[in-house]
């Protein structure tokens, strides 16, 4: 080979090799997205984040109280929130994921529809959580939440009933 092959050889191969590793680094599986893992040192979690994100300390209002939270924003857009245990808030409880930088191996991320998600993944059940409708499917214990516009009349989400769902209706906020 010549010396042109080679290099443009090395550099395609680096290329994929980065591809790769970025592709990695915003997957979503169980208890984790990307380099964040639920139960992690939040001291860890927020270390990490500040390498990408600009992190902003929030909030979270959720049953009737006001918990701490971290949002990671990126070209200044909100791409999660990390939210630390309580009352001891020394370890990462919970991320919700906002947008679709983060998507699970099969490419189902925030944007993605009911039918996309049923495509690929078993239907476990619907429920609320809170103000949030809830689709978990069994190979992960992920909340994949419905948009608002998009939910379903309360008696069909209360009979977790998959089928009342419209296809097209969007995931507007993956929790894990």
């Amino acid at each position: 080979m010549n010396r042109t092959a080679i290099l443009l050889l090395s550099t395609l191969i680096a290329f994929l090799c980065h591809s790769c590793a970025q592709q990695e680094q915003r997957l979503i599986d169980n208890n984790k997205a990307g380099a964040f893992e639920k139960h992690m040192p939040m001291e860890i979690a927020l270390h990490t984040a500040q390498e990408k994100y600009t992190v902003e300390k929030s909030s979270l209002f959720l049953e009737g109280v006001d918990y701490t939270a971290y949002d990671l924003m990126y070209d200044g857009e909100l791409v999660m929130k990390l939210e630390p245990s309580y009352p001891d808030a020394s370890v990462l409880w919970r991320i919700w994921i906002y947008s679709n930088r983060f998507t699970t191996a099969a490419g189902i991320g925030v944007g993605s529809t009911v039918e996309e998600v049923l495509q690929h993944y078993t239907f476990d059940v619907l429920r609320a959580e809170g103000a949030l409708i809830c689709l978990f499917v069994k190979e992960f214990s992920i909340c994949f939440a419905i948009d608002p516009g998009d939910i379903p009349p309360q008696e069909a989400v209360n009979a977790g009933m998959p089928e009342n769902l419209p296809g097209e209706a969007k995931i507007s906020l993956i929790l894990l």
